[in-house]
Parts: structure tokens; sequence; C-alpha cells
């Protein structure tokens, strides 16, 4: 489907919580129910989406509803150099197939182009898929997570902050994600880690209602 306007799912919410400066972006976007990891339908999905692209460019993407392979994403992002912003479902890494090689030089393309600053990943699997989204999107500066699994709390925060400094990000200053259990307690256990293992300077840490949110000023 797609939209020249529909309130996108970060409207408001960095104006809300932290209250900076937000600059309205152009809001033609097309959403994806599902999408194939291979073979024709997929092929027909991106002739598709040529097709849309003849008409407006597309600035948001939201894949919907299904576990989207890595290499179906980077072969669909390949064609909207304008995106700024990505919501996905989940993420399926497929390790037994890894990438192709087109597929890697698409992916080094994308890396050094892309345009895209926000991510909403609903469900994540593995802490992996926040090393692909870095190297896919190196500019973002926004990433959410609706849902982190099984995943230690203290753990998914501590790793995102070290992929960040690994990789030198120094674009990425806002993090989101939810927690049902979430109280004063783990926003506690969460500054102490950071202070005691030295990775922010000048950060805040806010719970809104079930949804974490740490934003810091540089590593």
């Amino acid at each position: 489907m797609f939209y020249f306007y529909r309130k996108r799912w970060y409207d408001n919410v960095q104006n809300e919580i932290f209250n900076p400066s937000v600059q309205l972006l152009k809001s033609a976007r097309l959403q994806l129910s599902f999408v194939e990891p291979d073979g024709r339908s997929l092929e027909h999905l991106l002739e598709n989406i040529t097709t849309v692209l003849n008409v407006a460019e597309i600035y948001h993407l939201e894949i919907s509803g299904t576990s989207t392979f890595i290499g179906a994403l980077i072969g669909i992002i390949y064609l909207l150099p304008k995106l700024v912003s990505l919501k996905i479902h989940c993420l399926s890494l497929f390790k037994q197939r890894g990438l192709w090689k087109e597929e890697s030089d698409k992916l080094l393309w994308i890396s050094e182009r892309s345009q895209i600053t926000k991510i909403y990943l609903e469900e994540i699997n593995d802490i992996e898929e926040i090393d692909f989204l870095l190297k896919l999107s190196p500019c973002m500066n926004y990433l959410q997570v609706n849902c982190i699994g099984d995943i230690d709390v203290e753990l998914f925060v501590k790793d995102i902050l070290m992929k960040i400094i690994h990789n030198s990000n120094q674009h990425l200053r806002l993090l989101c994600f939810r927690v049902p259990r979430a109280d004063d307690k783990i926003i506690l256990k969460l500054q102490n880690m950071i202070n005691v293992n030295k990775l922010l300077v000048n950060y805040e840490i806010k719970l809104v209602f079930h949804n974490i949110y740490l934003q810091w000023q540089r590593l």
C-alpha cells in the first residue's frame, strides 16, 4: 500500500519525551505486508516498487506482519535511496544462507549513501540484528524496539552501546525499548551499568509507561 500522508510511528515521540527541535519530513510512505525472501515473488515486488517510483519518491517504508530476510530488505532499500525512516516487524538473518555477493555489494552501496535516520524494529530475536541495522543505516539517530523478548535488559543496552562505540557511530543518540515490567529499579540498574562501564556521558534515561528512553549527547 502507498500513502502520501498518514501519521508516522515516530511523530511527536522526541518532542513529547525530550523536547528537541523536530524537522517535518516529506511524507510519501510505502507499506508492505509480506516479503518473500527469494524467487519470482520478490522480483515481482521489486518491479512493483520501481513502478511506484515513477509516481513519487518514497521517504518512509513499513514492512508489517512478517519476518523479513535481510537479503530481501537490502534489495528493497537499494531501490529507495530517499528513505528517512524504516519500520520492520522483525528481521531474519538466515545464517545458513548468508548474503550473496550482489547483496553484499548493495549493502555497501546503501551504507555509503543511506539517509535513514529513524528505525523501528517491532521484535528482536538476536542482538546481531542491531549490527546489521547499524551497517545498513550508519546515520541512524533514533532506534526503537518494541519487544526484546527474553534478552536481558542490561545486556541489551550494554551490547548496543558497545556496538556503537566499536563502529565509532556518532549519530545514534536516542534509544527507546519496551519492557512490560519496567520500574524505577530497572532504571537504576541501567544507570549503574552505564556508569560502571563508562559507556556514556551526558545522558538521560526515562521510563514512560512501559517504554524506556535513553538519550545521550556523545559517547
